[in-house]
């Protein structure tokens, strides 16, 4: 699965609570936001899972590439690891904007202050600063998991639908 997909199936599956539908504003109803408001929500985005997330998925990203691609010398993995600690950090400051935004629009100023607490206290900093070495333990733990093939599976047993034929 590319790094995409993973963080977006990711963030929704932490962003909307279990067996809620996430809000889906109306075309052209989405009012903005106050600069203090939105710099409450990218500070959040700066401390959180999210930018762990990106930091780990992008840094896997750049050495996967640039120990197994063949032909290159070591100039050229060098270099090629400076390309992507550029492009990385480019995209994962528009994809902080972003979530930046969204933290914004989705809680009030009060919880916006209450998250940047947490993460910035102790446990908060512990949290976080795991999130690197927890990673990979729930990414093996986490092998050959398919929740759509167990949901259709599960299905088919009761219901004769959704069947896998091969």
């Amino acid at each position: 699965m590319r790094l995409a997909s993973s963080l977006a199936a990711f963030v929704l599956a932490i962003a909307v609570p279990a067996g809620a539908e996430p809000p889906t504003p109306a075309p052209g109803t989405i009012a903005p936001v106050s600069a203090a408001q939105a710099a409450l929500g990218r500070h959040l985005a700066e401390l959180g899972d999210l930018n762990a997330i990106l930091g780990f998925a992008g840094h896997a990203e750049i050495e996967r590439a640039a120990t197994t691609t063949p032909g290159l010398t070591d100039a050229e993995r060098a270099r090629l690891r400076q390309v992507g600690e550029r492009v990385v950090g480019a995209q994962r400051a528009r994809i902080l904007d972003v979530a930046g935004n969204v933290y914004a629009r989705r809680f009030t100023a009060p919880q916006l202050r209450a998250m940047i607490a947490f993460l910035e206290s102790p446990p908060g900093r512990a949290y976080v600063g795991a999130l690197p070495q927890l990673l990979p333990q729930v990414a093996a733990a986490m092998e050959g998991v398919d929740l759509g093939r167990d949901v259709r599976a599960a299905f088919c047993r009761e219901t004769g639908k959704l069947c896998e034929t091969h």
